[in-house]
């Protein structure tokens, strides 16, 4: 399905073009508030998360199957950019501040613990190059083969989409008044970007896979016009309406045929990478602006080596361990 690789690439510019334009300084305040709708590609990601993995686990024999494809797609790449954080932070700037709330460190990132447990340092400890989003794939990922058990029809998946709304958002404000009495650092950023409240966007996701799967895609956005709609009326613009925005342009083109070849080909090469750049790219910005380089030769640097970098993680440590998997699973 040609729509997925086409919003994977929107998805991984709109993330890129909000990191980029924070280190170019002179914007006028109004285009930095469009550009802030940018981060949004996150909810894109995670929609189409709550479908692609559902249809997985109806495809994988085993659980084991499953799990393999899941660490295969998203560890490898990340750890390797773990290890290039410890290198500039931890060694080479020594720039990260000590953890002094759990004395964990990089094991937070390793454990994919870094948004369940405050830290006295939110950017550093809890969201280091927006490396939150990890944690809240591998939660969904773990979780998803028990949601499947119990979201077992279009109709569950309705009632499991618009209960997590209100229950999400209650659960972010339950947690955001324990994490300022712990005193921890940007408790209201910590609580939105909790695993648990992204089930929110993963839910629609789901819904949207099975609308599909059972012929109700009609009925999915009739349901989900009327939802994207109630956001607007209460001037509710955020991550879930914005995932509400992206499962109806998901449906509503859901079997979208392109008949040039040639450009099939593009999408789908600039698909392939979409991720990895999504998941470097700040960690690249983040080291040029280190060194103080501006102006037009940031520029050309930040495109440059982020998209390098994405090629090189994905031909040089996310395929080759996928391989490795797919030869351990065999076994």
């Amino acid at each position: 399905m040609i729509i997925f690789d086409i919003l994977r690439i929107i998805a991984a510019l709109m993330v890129f073009g909000i990191h980029f334009f924070i280190f170019v300084p002179g914007l006028p305040e109004s285009l930095y508030d469009i550009l802030s709708n940018g981060s949004y590609g996150v909810s894109v990601f995670f929609v189409m998360s709550g479908f692609l993995i559902f249809g997985s686990l109806e495809r994988s024999k085993t659980l084991k199957e499953y799990y393999i494809k899941r660490v295969s797609r998203i560890l490898p790449a990340y750890y390797a950019i773990l290890i290039v954080g410890i290198v500039f932070w931890g060694a080479v700037w020594k720039q990260m501040p000590p953890d002094t709330y759990a004395h964990m460190g990089w094991l937070r990132y390793f454990l994919c613990l870094n948004t369940w447990i405050p830290s006295n340092a939110y950017g550093y400890w809890n969201n280091l190059w927006g490396l939150w989003t990890i944690s809240c794939f591998v939660f969904f990922y773990l979780i998803a083969p028990l949601l499947k058990k119990v979201i077992r029809n279009f109709k569950r998946s309705v009632v499991f989409m618009t209960a997590m709304i209100p229950v999400t958002v209650i659960l972010a404000k339950v947690l955001q008044i324990l994490f300022v009495r712990m005193g921890a650092s940007e408790p209201q950023m910590l609580c939105v970007d909790n695993p648990l409240y992204s089930l929110n966007t993963f839910a629609i996701g789901i819904c949207a896979w099975y609308a599909y799967k059972e012929g109700k895609v009609n009925t999915f956005l009739k349901i989900a016009m009327v939802l994207f709609a109630g956001f607007m009326g209460l001037n509710w613009f955020n991550r879930i309406s914005w995932g509400m925005l992206t499962a109806l342009v998901m449906m509503v083109f859901i079997d979208l045929q392109i008949r040039n070849q040639k450009v099939v080909s593009v999408i789908k090469t600039a698909g392939r990478y979409s991720f990895c750049l999504y998941l470097v790219h700040l960690c690249v910005i983040e080291i040029i602006d280190h060194y103080h380089i501006t102006g037009g030769l940031y520029a050309v640097l930040a495109v440059l080596f982020s998209v390098l970098a994405a090629v090189f993680l994905y031909h040089c440590v996310e395929k080759p361990f996928a391989g490795l998997l797919k030869k351990i699973m065999a076994q």
